[in-house]
């Protein structure tokens, strides 16, 4: 943030005031923290990237969007991190949709900044629910493989993670 000419670097304690405005609903305390030529991606729409909103104005309409969508939108369990002009912020987004649908996703933020204030912020959510052909649980049955997560000291594990179910 800047006061009287004096750029302020982003802290941990600056992502947590941006997330108390949210948890607020005070789109003016939000857009406070933004640039003028702010970009904002919404994890939904008909790009790869979802909807993208760009410059201040616009980004405050995508954010008023969100609020009106889920009325009671609460972002908890959170963690950030901010390493020069990047930060990560990680939550637990909770609430309900105009249409009673009841929501409680985990995502994060990757936010860039410049002089203080907030370039971009770029969100995603986990899905939640099942489609055909995602992995949702692993397999045990003969033959086939199974997700052994990170390989771990002494056990080796194939360049994609993935080792057969004999593998030790």
């Amino acid at each position: 943030m800047s006061w009287r000419g004096v750029t302020q670097a982003v802290t941990v304690e600056t992502l947590e005031r941006v997330l108390a405005a949210f948890n607020r609903h005070d789109l003016d305390a939000i857009m406070a923290f933004f640039a003028e030529d702010a970009v904002l991606e919404v994890p939904r729409g008909s790009d790869p990237w979802g909807n993208r909103f760009v410059g201040k104005a616009a980004v405050r309409e995508g954010l008023a969007g969100r609020f009106t969508g889920i009325p009671d939108v609460r972002y908890s369990e959170d963690r950030h991190w901010v390493c020069g002009d990047r930060g990560v912020s990680e939550w637990l987004l909770t609430g309900t949709t105009t249409a009673g649908e009841r929501i409680a996703v985990r995502g994060c933020d990757l936010w860039e900044f410049r002089d203080g204030l907030i370039a971009r912020k770029d969100p995603y959510w986990k899905i939640v629910g099942s489609y055909e052909g995602a992995l949702t649980k692993p397999t045990t049955r003969a033959g086939c493989s199974r997700w052994s997560g990170p390989p771990r000291r002494g056990r080796p594990a194939s360049r994609n993670g993935w080792r057969s179910p004999g593998a030790a």
